[in-house]
């Protein structure tokens, strides 16, 4: 019904402001967005993407018509992305919670991206407020009017709980309605949690952030928090998938119709594994008995945070097959994960599969962590990105880059083992535990003579640099940085027989 909310009533008043900083200063009191539109027009400065104009169908992965490629804003429910056009601001006025709906059109991906804020009512006191993120499913989009199915509407309870609890809850689109976690939807994604941080960030508890998934969602969901992890990162402290799609390459092998996805990643699983690997929560092979590849599996970035997931009795075998081996896998970490498979009702696989209210339950007791660097930890990135207590630069783009790392407080060392594709590797000492007086060793174990340079962020003009040549310790050279800390450069440091790099640093 026109004019109507998505829950059935009757929509209160809105205010559209156009100049988000006048708009939002004049009327609620939350921070200035000032900032959020500086990052948006950071992000960049090309126009959006210019689509084919053929007329092919596009079907979804059960074999309905989404409509053509010459309108696929319309088949995908996505805008086209626009360079230097302003955020736009839509708050709606009642009584209880604030509803506030921002449009990001500037987002240096072909998309624009837009996301559904929920604001509990009344008084809080200044980071105090757990986050809730919602990733809807396929088709869906956070605003959708009834009667089409809404991410607000068919998780009404979960954010009707959530709300009442004084928790903040936000749904990203993900640039469109069938994002399934796709690289630009992450960084869509990563650019709503910015944007609304900005608004809403005062409020928020950062130890407190929760993701819930649903289908398609659960898989994104993952993917996004996977890869998506440093410890400077706004992170999620408990992640719950429903049901859903955690790998992308089975979703296609066993989908009905898969027109959609050959749109979405450009091509075919065997054609470009890396575009299906780098949006998923980690590969599952699509042969019984449907094991998990763990060597590009983004998931394993979160092997100490909390998961769950769920699949419905009477859900859909692809899906129930998926869960139990993404369960299988994460089995295998450390961190306490759960699988529940409920003797459900129809209808099977919506928002309200799980009692939502024990999810929540679940979720207001977990709080973030940090990796515990004495403990190995493995790293996966498919970009330059922050990954953990590290900011990793990639050798070669479009691939995979690894790392595993150890602290040993005992010996003052850091143990960075086996990088691939690498070229720098940068971090804080102090971050990351090291002990920096009197000295310090970094020891690279490289299976091979090419390894990464690294960056010690927090050591500025040390009193003397040596590597390890087997023998004795050598004075090596090192370049202090113009924004501090000192690169340590590898033709520097030539490997001990080929393998090793050892380094000792007195601050």
């Amino acid at each position: 019904m026109p004019g109507a909310d998505p829950r059935g009533e009757e929509a209160p008043k809105s205010a559209t402001m156009n100049s988000p900083k006048r708009g939002l200063a004049s009327s609620i009191n939350f921070p200035v967005f000032a900032r959020a539109f500086m990052l948006v027009l950071l992000t960049s400065t090309a126009t959006g993407q210019v689509r084919g104009r053929g007329i092919t169908p596009v079907f979804d992965l059960d074999g309905e018509l989404l409509g053509t490629t010459a309108d696929l804003q319309s088949a995908f429910g996505g805008t086209y992305a626009s360079a230097q056009a302003e955020p736009t601001i839509s708050v709606q006025f009642s009584p209880g919670p604030l509803r506030v709906h921002v449009t990001i059109p500037n987002t240096g991906t072909p998309w624009a991206e837009e996301f559904l804020a929920l604001i509990p009512a009344g008084p809080m006191a200044l980071g105090s407020s757990p986050l809730l993120v919602l990733f809807h499913g396929a088709g869906q989009r956070p605003t959708d009017p009834v009667p089409a199915i809404s991410v607000e509407d068919a998780a009404s309870v979960m954010i009707s709980d959530a709300l009442s609890r004084g928790w903040h809850v936000l749904i990203p689109l993900g640039g469109h309605a069938y994002n399934f976690g796709h690289a630009d939807a992450q960084t869509n994604t990563e650019l709503s949690l910015e944007v609304f941080m900005s608004m809403f960030g005062s409020s928020i508890d950062p130890g407190r952030v929760y993701g819930y998934g649903h289908s398609m969602g659960g898989g994104w969901l993952l993917a996004q928090a996977g890869l998506r992890c440093g410890v400077d990162h706004l992170r999620f402290a408990a992640l719950f998938a429903n049901g859903g799609t955690p790998s992308n390459s089975f979703t296609y092998e066993t989908a009905l119709n898969h027109g959609a996805l050959d749109i979405i990643f450009g091509a075919s699983p065997s054609t470009d594994p890396f575009a299906y690997s780098r949006s998923s929560a980690a590969d599952i092979s699509s042969t019984f008995p449907f094991p998990t590849d763990p060597t590009n599996a983004p998931v394993t970035n979160l092997a100490t945070t909390p998961i769950r997931s769920e699949t419905c009795w009477w859900d859909r075998l692809q899906y129930k097959t998926a869960a139990h081996s993404l369960h299988d896998f994460l089995d295998t970490k450390p961190a306490l994960n759960h699988l529940s498979v409920p003797d459900c009702a129809l209808p099977f696989h919506s928002w309200g599969m799980p009692n939502n209210v024990e999810v929540l339950n679940w979720m207001s007791g977990q709080t973030l962590t940090d990796p515990d660097p004495q403990v190995p930890q493995s790293l996966l990135t498919d970009r330059n990105a922050q990954v953990h207590y590290f900011q990793l630069r990639q050798r070669t783009p479009g691939q995979f880059s690894k790392l595993q790392y150890e602290l040993n407080p005992a010996f003052n060392k850091l143990t960075l083992r086996d990088p691939l594709n690498l070229d720098l590797v940068s971090f804080s000492a102090s971050r990351i535990g090291i002990a920096v007086a009197p000295s310090f060793v970094i020891k690279v174990d490289s299976g091979g003579p090419v390894g990464p340079d690294l960056i010690v962020t927090d050591v500025t003009t040390p009193q003397a640099v040596e590597r390890f040549d087997g023998t004795l310790w050598i004075p090596v050279g090192f370049t202090n940085l113009p924004t501090a800390g000192i690169l340590l450069e590898r033709a520097d440091n030539p490997p001990h027989n080929g393998v090793t790099a050892l380094w000792r640093i007195t601050p």
